[in-house]
């Protein structure tokens, strides 16, 4: 398996720029919720409140 070398290179880079590791997870949660919502979509589209209870804006 070839390794590009953005991702060798990537701990240094991080280093450089300054970024905490929170930050970088973070990112990382953003882009899984993303991701997720992209491909529930169709699926949380169907789902309906309750009778009776206000739904959320």
């Amino acid at each position: 398996m070839k390794t590009d070398r953005c991702f060798v290179d990537f701990p240094r880079r991080q280093r450089r720029r300054k970024l905490s590791e929170g930050y970088w997870l973070r990112v990382q949660a953003r882009f899984d919720t993303e991701t997720a919502k992209d491909a529930l979509s169709a699926q949380i589209a169907k789902i309906t409140p309750w009778p009776g209870i206000p739904a959320h804006a």
